[in-house]
């Protein structure tokens, strides 16, 4: 499926309405989700203070000026000594085809076209096909909020690029047409790009490829006795997408654990993180282009702009994202407690909420990792710093799942095939969607969703389970509305989430159910952040937030286990405790 990990009224993220998207065709075509159990003392530091209602965060909160001095300390970090550096020994064109990596630092695909040539063409290829519809139900591919921070992306990228001697050619169409078309014109002798998994990119890389074998069986046709770059072109793919490289796993892909624990417990003890690579001062000169494009406006890709007006705004591109490490690790310090504070669901700093930018490559994990490892070196080395990496190498695991069960990531039986019986139910999922089920932690969630493009891990595991346990619905058409809304939308993350959490995954171990009333009371105690999304719960009492009874909007389900229903004589942990314990295991990963 097409990527890109782990947000009121539809119409705050579309730019039509539900009613228009959702297609019921009679024959179906053929951020992480963790949990984790706290302590009393965890509970403690989610108890927010009050956030005004129309509180608005931009993440990272800090100036442009402090973002561009961020971006030239790291860069200057990371910038060959030129007396100690190996000479450029490349001749002629390379082409840097940029895809989900928009960045310029740890960008090994950057890294071997500048040192294999004089020239290097950086490009990017605005597919149509980004912006079409999901496979099953229709949906928008790409939401407007997604589509919006493309665009920072793609503006950040371009402007790293000019202070780096380079420069971003923007081309709207199809990578098979534009690429070989571009060689042939500047004779490049090898385009560059990073390694995707699912079907949908796959199937463009080979068709990339295919269009440079027949530009160079049509080159050597007419010059057979003098081979020039652009009939001898290939394409190079490169991986770069996770913390531990693919060529270092201690297994193939194919022979990939099931369970989560047995992978890691193999990687951390068999492997290690490679290094970023280093980078020139300059990757200069350019060839000469006439046109270098412009980056696109939100309408130009045929959608309306939807502003984050409270929440919080994410800014796209590289720079924003080594400036929220920056924050978060060393202006704040908020790595040393990361781990009792990531179940949050309320303001912008309960995580590291790295996962818009690692979804669109604008940051590389290697780098987060070795922040990780400076921060523990210079300030102090804890459970919290380590966990960081867990959750790391647990997008590595989807990602490495994503080549091991193929396309049956996608299908409702999941890996493994299991058949269960699922509904369509076109008025249920559009209360889910719309965020009018009548239970206050569901309906925040998924207005924070459509509001934002973003939702906390742990919402996200409680908006699932609600979905497909106790609605029965096809757990397909919430990854596919996922894949809309989410700024850190990336397919392996996103299905692979979703598959365990439909009981579908390839871990049969995982198939457990969510109390929604065990979930208010353990991680909204004092109602703050229902309040915040659903204003009118904000003048109950603390204790009702979560349980307005007839105040609120009718329930559109009951609940597969328990009441949520709660009376003042009774227990206000009884709903609760009326459920299975869930399991201890932990479980992936949006942060």
């Amino acid at each position: 499926m097409n990527t890109l990990g782990l947000a009121s009224s539809l119409s705050c993220l579309c730019f039509f309405s539900i009613a228009n998207i959702l297609h019921f065709p009679p024959k179906i075509r053929g951020g992480i989700f963790r949990l984790s159990v706290m302590s009393s003392s965890d509970s403690s530091r989610l108890k927010s203070p009050g956030f005004s209602s129309s509180a608005l965060y931009q993440v990272p909160g800090l100036s442009a000026d402090e973002m561009d001095r961020i971006v030239d300390q790291t860069i200057k970090r990371y910038t060959m000594n030129p007396t100690t550096t190996k000479p450029r020994g490349g001749k002629g064109v390379a082409i840097v085809w940029f895809r989900n990596d928009l960045r310029v630092l740890d960008n090994e695909a950057l890294f071997k076209a500048w040192f294999s040539s004089e020239a290097v063409l950086p490009v990017y290829c605005v597919d149509p096909r980004q912006f079409a519809t999901t496979h099953y139900f229709g949906f928008p591919k790409t939401g407007a909020l997604r589509t919006q921070f493309l665009i920072e992306c793609l503006a950040d990228l371009r402007k790293n690029l000019i202070n780096l001697g380079l420069n971003l050619l923007i081309r709207h169409g199809k990578p098979e047409e534009i690429i070989p078309a571009l060689v042939k014109t500047f004779g490049a002798h090898t385009v560059y790009a990073h390694k995707e998994t699912c079907s949908e990119e796959l199937h463009i890389e080979r068709l990339v490829s295919s269009g440079l074998e027949q530009l160079m069986l049509s080159s050597s046709s007419r010059l057979s006795n003098h081979p020039t770059p652009s009939n001898t072109a290939k394409l190079q793919l490169i991986w770069g997408s996770t913390m531990y490289h693919l060529e270092d796993l201690p297994f193939d892909s194919s022979c990939l654990p099931d369970v989560y624990t047995q992978f890691r417990k193999s990687v951390e003890s068999k492997c290690t993180v490679r290094g970023c690579f280093k980078m020139p001062a300059s990757f200069g000169p350019l060839p000469t282009v006439g046109d270098w494009g412009c980056v696109p406006s939100i309408s130009q890709l045929g959608l309306q702009e939807e502003k984050v007006n409270k929440g919080m705004r994410f800014v796209g591109g590289e720079s924003a994202a080594l400036s929220r490490v920056h924050e978060y690790f060393w202006n704040k310090d908020l790595l040393k407690i990361y781990k009792e504070t990531r179940n949050g669901m309320l303001g912008p700093d309960y995580s590291t909420k790295f996962s818009p930018w690692l979804a669109s490559g604008s940051i590389s994990p290697r780098f987060i990792y070795e922040e990780v490892k400076r921060y523990e070196k210079e300030r102090q080395s804890n459970d919290s710093t380590y966990w960081v990496l867990f959750e790391l190498l647990w997008r590595d695991y989807f990602r490495f799942l994503s080549i091991k069960c193929g396309n049956a990531l996608f299908h409702l039986g999941g890996p493994r095939k299991v058949k269960l019986k699922w509904s369509q139910d076109q008025l249920l999922f559009e209360s889910w969607t719309a965020g009018h089920t009548g239970y206050p932690l569901i309906d925040a969630n998924m207005k924070e969703l459509s509001t934002t493009g973003f939702m906390s891990n742990r919402g996200r595991q409680i908006v699932c389970s609600f979905l497909v346990r106790d609605m029965g619905i096809d757990w397909r058409m919430g990854a596919e509305w996922f894949e809309t809304c989410l700024l850190d939308y990336d397919p392996c993350s996103n299905y692979g989430n979703w598959t365990y959490g439909a009981g579908v995954g390839n871990d049969p171990r995982e198939d457990r159910y969510f109390s929604i009333p065990k979930q208010a009371l353990t991680y909204d105690p004092d109602g703050n952040y229902v309040a915040f999304w659903l204003p009118e719960l904000k003048a109950l009492p603390k204790e009702k937030r979560n349980f307005p009874g007839n105040v609120y909007i009718k329930q559109i389900v009951r609940l597969k286990y328990g009441s949520y229903q709660k009376k003042s004589n009774k227990d206000p942990t009884l709903a609760a405790r009326q459920v299975p314990l869930e399991r201890k295991q932990m479980k992936k990963r949006y942060d």
